[in-house]
Order: C-alpha cells, then structure tokens, then sequence
C-alpha cells in the first residue's frame, strides 16, 4: 500500500495516513513506518496533519535502541515541525511552564487533533522515563483546556510510576471529569494492594501511613463513583481486598470484625442485587471470603461458604483455593476434602485439567492434617496422574519434606509477621482508635455511595488529592500557593491568532469555578514535578510490589529536602521567595535534575 500511495498521484489523504502509521506500529515495524513518515513530511502540508504527526512520535518512541536524549530531541523536533505547519494548534505552549489565557475564566476552543499530538508527545515522554517532559506536555494541556486529561497520558503514569503520582493524576481526571466510562480506578487499587500485601509479610510501614493507603483505595473507588461510574464485580473486589488489610495493631482485628466486615459484606450484596443475575460475578465473594478468613472469629466464613451454595452464583477455582487455604489453618481435613472436590468438579465440567501449580500446592499441604491428609493427597495423585501436566514434578514433591506451595495467599492468621508501628509511636498525637474510625467513616460513605449515587459535583467531596499527608507534606499554604501562581501568571502568553471561546459555564458540572480548576490543576502539576524531582527514575510495570514498598518508605525519609531549606531561604529574599525559586525550578525543562 505505501508503494502504491508513493508511485501513485492521488489525493492527499492525512486521515488514512495516520491509520496506517498507526498499523505500523501495532504489527512491531516501527522502522518501516517512519520512513512512510518522513517521506510524508516531505511531500508538503496537505500529506500530514495534527494526528499524522501524533503517530510519527510513537513510531520514532517506539524504534530499538533510541537514547532518551535522542526521543526528547527528536520529539521537540516533531512538535517545532507541526506548529509550524499548524500554528493554531494547542502544541503551540508546550514547555512554556507558565502560559495561560488571557481570561483564566475561559475554556480554550479543544482542537482534538492538536490535543492528540501532544498526548501522543506526553505518553512517549512518559514511556522513556523523561518525567519532567512529559509532566509538562499534561501541564500545557491543563493550563489552556482545564478539563483535558488523555486517557493514554493517565494510563502511562499508572503503569510506569509510583502510587503517589498515579493516585494523583487518576483523581485529577475524576476532578476533570472527562471520559469517565473508560477510566476504573481497579488497576491502581490492585498496584495498592500488592504495596499492602507485601506489607502484610513485610510490616515495614507505619499503622497510619498503611491505613491511609487502604483509605486511597476507598477514595478512588468513591470518585469513580461520583464522577459517573459503575460499581462493578472488579472494583468491588479490590476494594475489599483493601479493608482486609486492616489488620495487626492493636483494636484492628475487632474493628475488622465488627465493622468492616459488615460493610463490606453489604457491598457485596448490593452488587450482587443490582448486576443482571447472567453478570453476577464470584470475584467479590471471593474477596469477602479472603476477608472473612483473615478474622479470629471464624463464624462468618462457614456462613459466607454456606449462603454461596444457594446464591445462585457459580464458585470458580479461586473460591475452592480460598476454601482449601481456610482449611490448612483450621486443620479441618474434611473441609479441605470438601474443597479439593469442588476443584476437582470444575474441572471435569469445563474439561481442562487443573493447573500445574494447583497441583504443587495441594500436596505440599499434605503433612497439615497428619496420616490422614498424606494419604487423601497420595490417594488423589494415583487416581488422577495422567491429568497431571507434570507428574515427575508431583512425584519428587511427595517424596520430599520440603514445602513446595507456588500459590501465594491472601489469607494469613491475624498478627502475622512482626508488628506493625504502633500509631501512637509513629505520629504521637494520633491514637488507634481515631485511625479505625476514620477508616470505618470512609468505608461506611462508600457505601451510602454505592446506594445512593451523588453525581458530577467533585467539589462537594472530601476526596484527598494525596494518597497520605504522610508521604506529601504540603508545599506551603494554599494562600501562599495562589500567591506564587499569581507571580507566575500574571502575564499571559497567547498563541497568536488562536482564540479562546467561553461557550461552557463558569461553573463547570464538577463544582468548580473554570479560573478555579486552572489553579488547582496547575498545583496538582506543581506537586507531581516536584515528587518526579525526588524519584526522577522509571518505575516500571515489571517492579515487584517489594520494590514499591521501599520506594514508599524512602520517601518518608527524602521528601523534606525537596522544600527550600533555611540557608536557601536568605534576608532579604523572604520564605515566598524562596518557595517560588524551587516551584520555577521543578517546571524549568532546562534545568538538570535536581539534587536533593
């Protein structure tokens, strides 16, 4: 096809041209797709657009081998290119750190083909770990179009950087509140979750600072809610995998009983109520019974086991698992029995055999029960070996001592690992009971929430735009803030003949004022560059959660020297001043990288 469009005189075509870049890309010839590129540029304006442009720089992020300096270069090179072209679009103030509109009250007119290149530009900044770029590629997008957060841009920084800047910029879109459908908090709550479960083993984090991410968790799961969306089976199950947490200081394992647990054994049947019984999904039950069989009290888990048998919903092989964990810590063989049938069940009706590790797992519990349990899990090897993917595996494991269990739990006995930091050591002044209650009051607005749906008023929530005070002390007061942002934007820069039109309301549909969200947007920016200044270095989807943790806990320790110290802070230049200087030096792209 680009050998027809190149030996062929037909009619310039950009539209098609960035699908077939695009295509390029998605069967992994980068290389072929940019040399379509440049000969497009080359052939003069009518061959490219905003979009075309778009698709060269994730052809030229995408080609092997390329040096960071090379991207940063290249792609301001591409953005030079196409403001020249198209010197009305948005991409004219990218990397002017302080441009804004004339009137900070209007919303620019949204050139969605500009707005996809410098998305395009931001997400491949992002993506070779040029953080302070690609920050600013979405500063330049607030600034002008306050509602405009790309989905690509917001999925990058979940992926690829901490929580703390994840949680930011996803409650930054729900602030927004632009293409909410597409946008469920599930991903960042399970990268949460995983920080909390190593935690679990771990204990490395303070009490406060491990409920205020469970309280997170909660957070983003209300303003999706707020914000338009769905409480569905996923989202459901992460959350309450959150509040199961809760466990291991002192009141914790009563408050998880008494409170907790109920809440969240509501959510699970308000779900259940209003999802179509065709869609109703096990994965929140499975949560509720992970939760249940964290609790001293093991009542409600023989419950919860007994009301699924006449629920109506279909147990899956993580609720046998579940089942079968359960049984390894009472010791109740014949539960365990009970549970490994129904493994065994769905099995036989789906007609795939269980997986390896399902069976690594079941015989190296088989010394939990004694005589009785060897010979059960013996019993079932020799009557089901020819299943078995690897049975010389299964074998040498049997004639083994040592645990050989693959499949990670859950589920643990309340106070394993060592204890966590008390509150009252790690903040002085806030006691147990007060973190607990504030937890149960998030939780217990979730569900008031959940039932009965406020939407599209962002402002009228108490919804933290940090994850934990602890890991983000504040820059300085919100006053002294719209002080320097004032200083900083008090002479507009325009782009030449674009002009902004002020169609919508002042009020935006989310509670803010449009000046208002500027401000808060450019504070949000603000933040995020500052934190990308600690942690300048990439934080890949491969990072194990174990690696997360220590991130979070060095933080604790390096954040404060991100803030003018007093020897910075010079007579006559006053503390403001010296505020100023450091917030100019976290949006100055020719600055190097700080060293704090």
């Amino acid at each position: 096809m680009v050998s027809h469009i190149k030996q062929t005189k037909t009619p310039p075509w950009p539209q098609s041209y960035h699908h077939l870049l695009m295509t390029f890309k998605e069967l992994n010839a980068p290389q072929e797709g940019w040399d379509f590129f440049r000969w497009l540029t080359r052939q003069g304006v009518e061959y490219t657009s905003p979009e075309v442009y778009g698709a060269g720089i994730e052809l030229v992020s995408a080609l092997s081998g390329t040096e960071n300096d090379a991207i940063r270069t290249t792609i301001a090179e591409l953005l030079d290119s196409a403001i020249e072209r198209f010197p009305d679009g948005f991409v004219k103030y990218h990397f002017q750190p302080n441009a804004l509109l004339t009137d900070r009250s209007a919303i620019a007119k949204q050139d969605q083909e500009s707005l996809l290149l410098l998305a395009r530009a931001t997400r491949c900044l992002l993506h070779h770990g040029l953080i302070q770029d690609g920050y600013l590629g979405l500063d330049t997008s607030l600034r002008l179009c306050p509602t405009s957060t790309p989905l690509i841009v917001v999925s990058e920084i979940i992926n690829r950087r901490n929580v703390v800047e994840a949680y930011k910029v996803l409650m930054l879109r729900y602030r927004n509140g632009t293409g909410l459908r597409h946008t469920s908090p599930t991903p960042l709550i399970s990268k949460i979750n995983g920080i909390l479960r190593t935690d679990d083993r771990l204990r490395e984090l303070p009490a406060e600072l491990r409920v205020d991410l469970i309280i997170a968790c909660v957070s983003l799961a209300r303003a999706c809610l707020a914000s338009g969306g769905s409480f569905n089976a996923q989202m459901c199950s992460s959350v309450i995998k959150s509040l199961s947490y809760i466990v291991g200081f002192e009141g914790a394992d009563d408050a998880l009983e008494n409170s907790i647990f109920p809440l969240a054994q509501r959510m699970v049947f308000h779900y259940l109520e209003h999802e179509l019984p065709s869609k109703r999904s096990v994965t929140p039950i499975n949560a509720l019974l992970t939760m249940a069989a964290r609790m001293e009290n093991k009542n409600p888990f023989a419950q919860l086991c007994n009301w699924l048998q006449d629920s109506g919903v279909d147990a899956d092989s993580s609720t046998y698992m579940i089942m079968m964990s359960h049984a390894v810590g009472q010791q109740n063989l014949n539960a365990f029995q009970l549970a490994w049938e129904g493994l065994r069940d769905i099995s036989e009706r789906s007609g795939k055999p269980l997986l390896q590790r399902h069976w690594v797992w079941f015989v190296s519990k088989r010394s939990s029960f004694g005589s009785e349990g060897r010979e059960f899990v013996a019993s079932q090897f020799q009557e089901n070996r020819s299943t078995i993917p690897d049975q010389g595996q299964i074998q040498r494991i049997l004639n083994s001592t040592e645990d050989h269990s693959t499949i990670d739990s859950d589920i643990g006995a309340p106070g394993d690992g060592s204890p966590l930091t008390s509150v009252q050591e790690s903040q002085g002044q806030t006691s147990t009971a007060e973190v607990l209650v504030r937890l149960n009051g998030h939780a217990d607005q979730l569900l008031t929430e959940m039932v009965n749906p406020v939407r599209g008023n962002f402002a009228d929530h108490s919804f933290p735009m940090s994850i934990s005070p602890r890991l983000e002390p504040p820059i300085c007061s919100d006053d002294d803030l719209r002080i320097i942002y004032d200083r900083l934007t008090s002479v507009p820069k325009t782009a030449g003949s674009w002009v902004a039109e002020n169609k919508e309301p002042s009020l935006h549909r989310n509670g803010y004022t449009i000046e208002n969200l500027r401000f808060q947007n450019w504070k949000t920016l603000t933040e995020l560059l500052r934190f990308s200044s600690i942690f300048p270095k990439q934080s890949g989807p491969e990072d194990t959660p174990d690696g997360s943790l220590r991130a979070i806990t060095e933080t604790l320790r390096q954040l404060e020297s991100s803030l003018p110290t007093d020897q910075e802070i010079q007579k006559p230049a006053s503390r403001l001043d010296g505020l100023q200087a450091r917030i100019e030096q976290w949006r100055d792209i020719s600055q190097e990288e700080l060293e704090d």
